[in-house]
């Protein structure tokens, strides 16, 4: 749902949902659970610089597979920078940070950080 929206600048926010289980435990480390849900809240806020492009976006939220008896919480947070090269050619950089279990202490957490390159048709 897009709340605010200019030339320059936008801010949307949403709902996520995650459903998913497997029938069989996988074994050797993989996470199978017989079920999970997540439920997050996205908040994205864009801004245009120029011919570049910013965003930040954070989506707090809470999770819960068939082993936890109660929701824990959970999130994530992007920072992203589009710059554009020139008329077909973008570099996309971005940072990711997902964490769950808790806010100061997670029982899981994964960072990002990646680069891409894109060709405007």
């Amino acid at each position: 749902y897009r709340m605010v929206y200019s030339v320059n600048a936008s801010f949307d926010t949403g709902l996520r949902f995650n459903w998913y289980g497997f029938s069989e435990r996988l074994g050797n480390g993989y996470y199978s659970p017989e079920s999970y849900q997540s439920y997050n809240v996205p908040l994205i806020y864009s801004q245009k610089l120029g011919e570049h492009k910013a965003v930040l976006a954070i989506a707090p939220g809470v999770y819960k597979d068939n082993n936890i008896k109660n929701f824990k919480l959970a999130g994530d947070a992007r920072a992203e920078a589009d710059f554009r090269i020139n008329e077909v050619w973008n570099l996309n950089m971005h940072a990711d940070l997902i964490r769950s279990g808790g806010l100061t202490s997670s029982e899981y957490e994964q960072r990002l950080v990646g680069m891409s390159v894109k060709h405007n048709f």
